[in-house]
């Protein structure tokens, strides 16, 4: 009988450190949920951070193009008045007319050059933009997500102490019952 208490007190003992340990676990995934919002929430804020600066990017890149676009017409017409010039004097200056003709003709390359790279990037931006917003919205739906994992571990929280209040209760029935089948058992075995 005395091996029963024991053992009962045993048991009594050990689930109330399952217990407390599951419960310690517990605030260790609530906290670790926290700092996983917090995470998420910031990365859900880079996520539209960096889709404004693409969108800015997208639109620049068309300005400048477009600014390139404007600054080669303006050779060309410079280009026009050279000629003009060279025709209403023949004997003039050749070789100031030969680099204004060189320079501008190297600046409509240059300024060509840049503006086919920035249509190049301005369509690759626009391009990644879909892929952007997708990943975006898939950040934007974590913290969320997050939310209601904490929400069930909340939920959860009087769980231990009922499990803990179970546990104990059965312990206690079962050692009593024991002790009563002993004692039972005893006083059979003392009768006969």
């Amino acid at each position: 009988m005395v091996l029963s208490v024991a053992a009962a007190v045993v048991v009594w003992l050990a689930v109330g450190d399952a217990v407390d340990g599951s419960a310690a676990n517990h605030r260790a995934a609530q906290a670790s949920l926290a700092e996983g919002i917090a995470v998420a929430q910031a990365a859900d804020s880079l996520a539209d951070q960096m889709q404004n600066s693409i969108n800015a990017l997208v639109v620049g890149t068309g300005s400048a193009s477009e600014a390139a676009l404007y600054a080669i017409a303006i050779a060309q017409n410079v280009e026009k008045l050279r000629v003009i010039v060279a025709d209403l004097d023949p004997q003039g200056v050749d070789d100031t007319l030969v680099e204004i003709q060189t320079g501008l003709g190297e600046a409509q390359a240059s300024l060509r050059e840049n503006q086919g790279g920035l249509d190049e990037t301005q369509q690759g931006l626009t391009a990644t933009q879909p892929a952007i917003q997708s990943a975006i919205t898939a950040l934007e739906a974590i913290p969320d997500q997050l939310r209601s994992a904490q929400a069930d571990l909340t939920d959860a929280d009087g769980a231990f102490d009922d499990q803990l209040g179970l546990w104990r209760t059965a312990i206690v029935l079962l050692t009593v019952t024991l002790l009563l089948v002993l004692f039972v058992v005893d006083r059979l075995a003392r009768t006969r």
